[in-house]
């Protein structure tokens, strides 16, 4: 049995949900209470809910045993989640305070001790870490917080300018902007925890030999920013990317304000 604070509403009089409309109002309500016993009534929420991109980060973070006690509020309406947010296909995560490093070593500890689940490769790293890129993986968070990413980069953002492409995002509304390397590095790889489905792909046959990576918005120098993608079994690029069969391209992120 669900124990629910008598402080909170209880978020769902009938817990067999019957229709997208139902789960995406309880996921909203359930992630907008402020009990300490909210992970229950998430995991309750998840065992439910049919699309599974509004709970990808609860399969994830119990996976990795990240799952917070408190879960922070998600401050939209079901209306706004179904109307603004997923207009295009994508997922919401839960961030995991700490920094990138950190989080790196602890995905990556999963993949290996799961490497059976992958077909003997480590999916849940970086394979290959720009040097000079270094410094950014130290950028913390000291809160877990709320991003929705779109699953690919968005038609028509392949090898435009970064200028450009944060025109393409912004025209999504408030607090969309291009990711950080964080956020978008932590999302392909929770991503990849949850679903084993790898986002942004290295080239291959199937995507006739073009890579999907995305812009970040940190610079190496001045204008030239690093991307984040070229997904394969061995793990995640974090590179400057500029050869021609790349094509950089920019996903969707969405922020939550915490207040």
């Amino acid at each position: 049995m669900i124990a629910i604070s008598k402080h909170e509403p209880h978020p769902s009089k009938n817990l067999l949900i019957t229709s997208e409309k139902e789960h995406i109002s309880l996921i909203t309500q359930a992630v907008s209470l402020q009990s300490s016993l909210i992970s229950d009534v998430a995991h309750l929420v998840a065992q439910y809910a049919h699309d599974k991109s509004l709970t990808n980060w609860h399969t994830a973070l119990s996976r990795l045993d990240k799952l917070p006690e408190q879960i922070p509020p998600l401050r939209l309406s079901d209306q706004q989640i179904h109307d603004d947010v997923c207009s295009i296909p994508g997922s919401f995560y839960l961030i995991p305070r700490g920094t990138l490093n950190e989080f790196e070593k602890m995905v990556s500890a999963y993949g290996q001790k799961n490497l059976a689940e992958f077909r003997g490769e480590n999916p849940l790293r970086f394979r290959f870490f720009l040097t000079v890129a270094r410094p950014f993986d130290k950028t913390q968070s000291k809160e877990d917080e709320w991003r929705w990413m779109s699953d690919d980069i968005l038609e028509g953002s392949r090898d435009e300018s970064y200028e450009k492409q944060a025109e393409m995002v912004a025209k999504f509304g408030a607090n969309f902007e291009i990711p950080s390397l964080r956020d978008a590095a932590v999302c392909l790889l929770l991503h990849k925890v949850a679903t084993g489905e790898s986002l942004l792909k290295k080239k291959n046959a199937k995507n006739k030999g073009l890579s999907t990576n995305t812009h970040v918005q940190e610079e190496i120098t001045h204008g030239s920013h690093l991307a984040v993608g070229g997904s394969d079994p061995s793990g995640v690029c974090v590179n400057f990317v500029y050869t021609a069969h790349q094509k950089v391209g920019v996903v969707a992120l969405r922020k939550f304000p915490s207040t």
